[in-house]
């Protein structure tokens, strides 16, 4: 549900009709509210109950399947609405003090700290080189278990880390973008087809 802000804020800017925008706002209001509050506090989970706004019964997380375009959304929506609101496009939905004047890096810092911690993670390889997979984790009891894993959906991490980096001015997550980046490269080179799988378990 959080997979049209790009387009629905920029039907806002074209049309001028405020109603796209509101709508998407409704819905990023509701994500912030529960940011801190889900079984992994900083990130949402793959699924959710949007009836009832409920983020709590899925004990699941990552930035693959069914959560990639949610994630990769924050840095690139809080610098359109930046962008916007610097070139004074005076629609009156754009007046919420969340995006008011600047990119809000906070929904970005919040779920990629936790990213860092919980889903990324080195793979053991031949070369020892550096690298860093984006894997998937379940709540469990008090803990978490996360899954050494890799999707081809996770490949645009590094660049959703990268411009993230240059929106919200964190140079030294330029880096993480970089070994997560080589992560996909390395994951296709191992492939006698040179085609990474859709999902495969590393080390």
């Amino acid at each position: 549900i959080g997979s049209l802000s790009l387009e629905f804020t920029r039907l806002t800017q074209l049309s001028g009709d405020p109603k796209y925008y509101d709508a998407i706002q409704r819905i990023l209001n509701a994500f912030e509210q529960s940011q801190n509050t889900t079984r992994l506090p900083g990130m949402w989970p793959i699924s959710l109950d949007a009836r009832n706004l409920d983020f709590s019964n899925d004990r699941n997380f990552g930035l693959g399947a069914m959560a990639d375009s949610l994630y990769e959304y924050f840095p690139k929506f809080a610098y359109l609405v930046s962008f916007l609101i610097a070139h004074l496009l005076t629609i009156a939905a754009i007046s919420s003090p969340q995006w008011q004047g600047q990119a809000d890096p906070e929904h970005d810092e919040k779920s990629m700290a936790v990213a860092k911690e919980h889903l990324f993670y080195r793979p053991l390889n031949p070369g020892n080189l550096d690298l860093l997979i984006s894997g998937s984790v379940r709540q469990i009891g008090a803990g978490y278990d996360r899954k050494n894993e890799g999707q081809h959906l996770t490949c645009f991490v590094g660049g959703m880390v990268a411009l993230g980096a240059k929106i919200f001015n964190t140079p030294e997550d330029i880096l993480t973008a970089q070994r997560l980046t080589d992560g996909c490269v390395w994951a296709y080179q191992q492939t006698p087809s040179g085609m990474m799988p859709e999902i495969f378990e590393a080390i």
